[in-house]
Formats: structure tokens, sequence, C-alpha cells
């Protein structure tokens, strides 16, 4: 039996190629899978409770936007998971802002950790998918991140290989093929007033 869960999709970066009803579902999938192994080892006594939280951050934003402007999704697992949702969006976010896990920055470089920051490590940055996770001990939570990240990126992968065998490979992620107005912006400005030939 799985327990419980809730899945919050903030975003879906992939629109064009992953349409909103197969990314809920993809998510749904791999916190479903999360619930079912973290049920599975609170029962064999592995872990200390049949609760977590995730926080996964939108691997395609640029690196100068906030981390706290690119959550991705929350997740809840089990009754009372949502208690552990601040602490595991603090931990991506301490992550994204500090290029490291909480752990090695609070246990090496205290001097980087602000008044307010959370001091306990639980995230993990995988081929540029962030999650930060919080529920188990330290490293329980850290195995439940890695593993969610990995799972996401090869679903994401996954279902932009099936996009591109209906779509062809084509240029852009678009089914158009048509570049987006953020760089034909530009180079019309550009051929438009800018030479000086």
């Amino acid at each position: 039996m799985t327990i419980e869960y809730q899945v919050h999709i903030l975003r879906n970066p992939y629109a064009e190629t992953i349409p909103d009803q197969e990314f809920t579902a993809m998510l749904d999938g791999a916190i479903g899978s999360r619930a079912a192994d973290i049920e599975e080892r609170h029962r064999s006594g592995e872990y200390p409770r049949n609760r977590m939280s995730f926080t996964i951050l939108d691997p395609t934003a640029p690196n100068g936007v906030p981390a706290d402007e690119i959550v991705l999704a929350i997740a809840t697992i089990g009754q009372g998971g949502d208690f552990f949702a601040p602490n595991a969006m603090a931990k991506a976010f301490g992550y994204r802002d500090h290029g490291a896990d909480g752990a090695v920055i609070v246990g090496t470089q205290n001097h980087r950790v602000p008044d307010g920051a959370f001091r306990f490590g639980g995230a993990v940055g995988i081929a540029g998918t962030i999650v930060g996770g919080s529920g188990q001990t330290p490293l329980q939570d850290c195995y439940q991140s890695t593993l969610l990240a990995a799972d996401f990126n090869y679903r994401v992968a996954t279902a932009r290989s099936l996009w591109e065998e209906a779509h062809g490979p084509g240029r852009w992620y678009l089914t158009n093929q048509t570049p987006p107005t953020r760089f034909t912006r530009i180079i019309d400005e550009v051929f438009r007033t800018r030479s000086l030939g």
C-alpha cells in the first residue's frame, strides 16, 4: 500500500514538447515512486517516519533568476508531510544560491550561512536539476532527492525523445520550428538599425 501524496506543479517549462497533462502525470509518477519507497523503508524500520516533502527547482531557469522565482513543483508525502515543505524549499534554495548542499556549507563554510538559513543538508543537483528533500535523516533526504532528480531528468528526456520521434528533431523544441521571438526580436533590431557598413 502506497501512502498518500500531493504534487503541486507551479510551472511547466516544457509545455510545447511535454503538454501539461503529460507533465502532470510524469511528476505524479515520480513522486508516487518516492512515496512507495519511503513507505517501504519506514515499515522495515530503516526510515524514522513515512512522511516527507520535496521542492524541485526549474532546471531551465537562467542563473540570474532568484531561486524563489523558479520553483517547478512542491510535493508532500504522507500525513503531515507538509510540515517539512519549508525545510525542503530552504535546502533547494540554499543549494541554488551557494552551489552546494547545506550540510557542506554549514559544516565547512559557516561564514557563508546568513541568519535565518536552514542548518541541515538534504539537497542535490543532478545534471542541473536541484531537488531539496526533508523528513528523514540528512543522508536519507539526500538519497531520496537524488533518486527524484534522476527520475525527473530521465522522464523529461524520454518524453522529449518521443516528441522528436513524432515531430522530427528539428532545430528548436517547438512544433512549428520557428525561432522564438526572444531571439528574432534582437536579431531584427540589429539588422534594421545598427548596420555600420
